[in-house]
């Protein structure tokens, strides 16, 4: 197999490969892409049906620091339970 152009094949695969790289991308997140199209149009709907003296920004504000505070519970119990089955399984090892 003769290849005339020998000091160029790395640089063609590197192209190669970056492109199939994005496009591999581009495949995957295409789907997600349109789903938040889809879902933004959505809550521009639902928004502009909310009377202009409500606090939207606070409110979603207060969503949040309630999953997260939520999120935050959730990790310190896990941990908690953690550390009590250790100590019950290393009491039981005695």
């Amino acid at each position: 197999m003769f290849i005339p152009s020998l000091p160029l094949l790395p640089q063609i695969l590197l192209i190669l490969t970056i492109a199939c790289i994005l496009l591999f991308l581009f495949f995957v997140l295409w789907p997600h892409l349109a789903r938040l199209k889809g879902d933004a149009g959505r809550q521009s709907a639902l928004l502009s049906h909310v009377p202009p003296e409500m606090d939207v920004k606070g409110h979603v504000r207060a969503v949040f620091r309630r999953a997260l505070a939520q999120t935050a519970k959730g990790k310190r119990a896990a941990r908690a339970a953690a550390r009590a089955a250790v100590q019950v399984t290393n009491k039981k090892d005695e």
